[in-house]
């Protein structure tokens, strides 16, 4: 790959970041290009489908600060506590934000540098080579084609909280179903409008929770219990994790499992680079973006869980029933037996309803994720052309199709077995999401080498990240032991089955 450099003149001539702006703006169309396996030049910023640029930055921002929180945070961290502990759980989701805030570092600066749709295929086939480019591609669909029917599966799961026919199911889901494509088949403007008002939801409930619980905490609500750092220093860890007698062991394993629990809870953190290619202004909007990626980690996921474990212990009789029934409702929510448990009556119905639009947004920008991922393929010859082809709207018609087809898939929790079939397609997609994750830091490590040999002063860069290569690396080396744990996990969980 080959970055352009600048004459001496034009080097005297830049004494000031304006002019350094303006230099960089009128030269980055034509870098970096990159000699792929094949010996042919590429550009990986030229998209082969013709996408729209109409999501504004107001849509991208929410996106950024929302993303595709659903059940992974409003249910899964009750998980965590029973796995970790109060302290093991937050020092999991505290290890896993750190993970993914090195690795989001790395991805911004190539984003921001190169904004196009799809943009992992790009950068692992420019950077590395075709082989991996092709291979984060399909394994990043499959992050968004099994996470869409995942999330639509828990949304109708949800809506037996106010439905008890079962035999109801099929319909939701069909409605669902049909609720994400067309979302994603009416442009991209409009998709992210309907993001924008339900991350809008997301947000201000979570925010909302958090005082709550800083209020349950105090002694506040309706019991008047005090509660402190009690759980902290009552149930730090969990000493007993998976039967275990020896302390020191169980504690660490149940830290991993938190680990994992973290890791989908997490997941999707990194396609906010895939809107890139459909927003105006890329550059400008989308460092911005990867600016409030901080806030969005450490507020909405690390102050959240930080509350619930102060207020909800892993031995809690009402959070271990809800986890043994697998209701997948919000009874399950250590947010709603929080709540429950300070006597505050009338909230868990508004946090149900709550989980229930955060499950359908997520399962949207899975869906929408995977469908542009399978654009970035085909535009790059590792999928058929035919999936370029996109309506008056500007919409990728056939991997909305493709899509569908897997979202399908969400018609398997109206079966018998439905808890064990979507245990495993979680794990899968967390797998996907870790895979990908490696991908990223690998391309971006590569990525500064170049910078560094070719001589390109990175402060040219719309968005540059902090003291790199060295967050990559360590990015790499966590996820790559993370990934190796939830495959023992995993093995060893079925082979007890």
């Amino acid at each position: 790959m080959s970055f352009n450099t600048y004459g001496n003149d034009q080097e005297k001539n830049m004494d000031n970041k304006e002019n350094d702006a303006n230099v960089y703006a009128a030269d980055v169309e034509r870098i970096p290009r990159s000699n792929s396996s094949n010996g042919m030049e590429v550009e990986i910023d030229q998209d082969g489908a013709h996408l729209d640029r109409t999501l504004s930055e107001r849509q991208v921002t929410m996106l950024a600060i929302a993303g595709i929180i659903g059940t992974g945070l409003f249910l899964g961290t009750g998980r965590a506590i029973v796995h970790g502990g109060a302290v093991g759980a937050w020092l999991g989701y505290f290890v896993m934000a750190i993970l993914s805030f090195c690795m989001m570092m790395s991805l911004g600066e190539m984003s921001c540098h190169q904004p196009s749709s799809g943009n992992f295929v790009a950068f692992t086939s420019a950077y590395v080579n075709d082989a991996l480019g092709s291979a984060c591609g399909w394994i990043y669909f499959m992050f968004g084609a099994l996470f869409a029917p995942v999330e639509i599966s828990a949304a109708c799961v949800i809506l037996q909280y106010w439905d008890k026919n079962t035999s109801h199911a099929s319909i939701y889901t069909a409605v669902l179903i049909v609720f994400v494509i067309t979302a994603n088949a009416i442009g991209v403007r409009w998709f992210g409008e309907i993001e924008f008002w339900f991350g809008f939801i997301k947000v201000a409930t979570i925010l909302g929770l958090i005082l709550v619980g800083i209020v349950i905490n105090a002694g506040g609500g309706p019991v008047k219990d005090h509660i402190g750092f009690r759980i902290w220093k009552e149930y730090p860890f969990n000493d007993e994790y998976g039967g275990i007698s020896n302390v020191n062991t169980a504690r660490f394993l149940g830290f991993w499992a938190v680990l994992t629990q973290a890791a989908f809870s997490f997941s999707g953190l990194e396609s906010l680079a895939v809107v890139a290619g459909e927003a105006k202004n890329p550059r400008k909007v989308m460092a911005r973006a990867f600016k409030q990626v901080f806030q969005r980690i450490a507020v909405l996921y690390l102050l959240s869980l930080f509350i619930i474990s102060l207020n909800v212990s892993r031995v809690d009789p009402n959070l271990l029933g809800a986890l043994a029934e697998a209701s997948g409702t919000a009874a399950q929510s250590p947010f709603v037996i929080m709540i429950n448990r300070a006597g505050i009556k009338a909230l868990p119905a508004i946090i149900n309803a709550v989980v229930f639009t955060s499950a359908i947004s997520s399962g949207n920008e899975g869906f929408f994720f995977g469908s542009r991922t399978l654009v970035a393929l085909a535009t790059r010859g590792h999928a058929p052309r035919f999936l370029l082809r996109t309506n008056r709207l500007g919409s990728p018609y056939f991997t909305v199709i493709v899509q569908g087809c897997f979202a399908c898939l969400s018609f398997l929790s109206v079966s018998n077995g439905s808890a064990t079939a979507f245990s495993w397609l979680s794990n899968l997609t967390t797998l996907c999401s870790l895979i990908s994750w490696i991908c990223i830091c690998v391309a971006y490590i590569r990525f500064h080498k170049a910078t560094v040999v070719q001589g390109f002063d990175r402060k040219l860069l719309p968005f540059r990240g902090y003291f790199q290569p060295y967050l990559a690396w360590f990015a790499l080396v966590g996820f790559f032991l993370v990934t190796l744990f939830n495959v023992a996990h995993l093995q060893r969980d079925h082979t007890r089955k």
